[in-house]
């Protein structure tokens, strides 16, 4: 669903990456779950986008309901170029453990025999998708060629948690730094799942001269109507 001039809102199954389409690029941004292609691969084509002309895939950080879909993407786009903010890459290139699954193996001794299977199942998943990026992008990098896509900086949730901005559209997508809650409420990082409450709270203050004109959140989906006082609040 194109939700701008040159993005495309893509709903999978709950799921809410983005397609951003400028500049003779075509960006892929996260990659929703294992087993999920088929849709992510439909919805993306629904925008009249072969899945072999995506250029490049840009994570917003490294959990699994992000990046599940990469092997997939990887063998149908064959130039098909990878890239998160630099301080994410270590954790999907195979050099260091995802921050989710090392405090899961911490305490796999106290864990039921269910338990530990679901965080071996977990390791598994990691180590059949070690990433080869094309490279870490700093603080306010990428690719002003396409209608000024760029990744902010905002650890908290993950070290290198990003997300993505397209200054052309005023468009934000948020990853994991803002949720839209059951009744379309605007949130700040989820307590549950993120590793640094407060860091991700003072990250949010980053994105406040931004001008921003249409919010989506990888959960959550689209935020319509007048929601900028709801945003000052959330970034203060």
């Amino acid at each position: 669903m194109r939700v701008s001039e040159h993005v495309a809102w893509l709903k999978v199954n709950g799921l809410n990456p983005i397609l951003v389409m400028a500049g003779g690029e075509n960006i892929l941004v996260d990659a929703c779950l294992p087993g999920q292609f088929a849709l992510l691969k439909a919805a993306i084509q629904a925008e009249g986008v072969p899945i072999e002309t995506l250029t490049k895939l840009v994570f917003t950080h490294q959990d699994m309901d992000h990046i599940g879909c990469v092997n997939e993407l990887l063998s149908a786009a064959p130039g098909l170029k990878v890239y998160a903010h630099e301080s994410e890459t270590p954790y999907l290139d195979g050099t260091q453990t995802p921050v989710k699954l090392a405090a899961r193996l911490e305490k796999l001794e106290e864990m039921s025999q269910s338990e530990r299977e679901g965080v071996l199942k977990m390791k598994e998943g990691y180590a059949a998708r070690k990433i080869s990026f094309e490279r870490g992008l700093k603080d306010g990098e990428g690719f002003p060629e396409a209608a000024g896509f760029r990744l902010v900086h905002t650890p908290g949730h993950t070290p290198g948690h990003a997300c993505a901005y397209v200054a052309g559209d005023k468009l934000l997508m948020t990853g994991d730094a803002m949720n839209l809650g059951a009744g379309g409420e605007l949130q700040g990082p989820n307590p549950v799942y993120t590793k640094d409450m407060v860091l991700a709270q003072e990250s949010l203050k980053k994105l406040q001269g931004l001008e921003i004109k249409t919010l989506i959140c990888y959960h959550g989906g689209l935020l319509e109507g007048e929601f900028q006082p709801e945003l000052k609040k959330i970034l203060a």
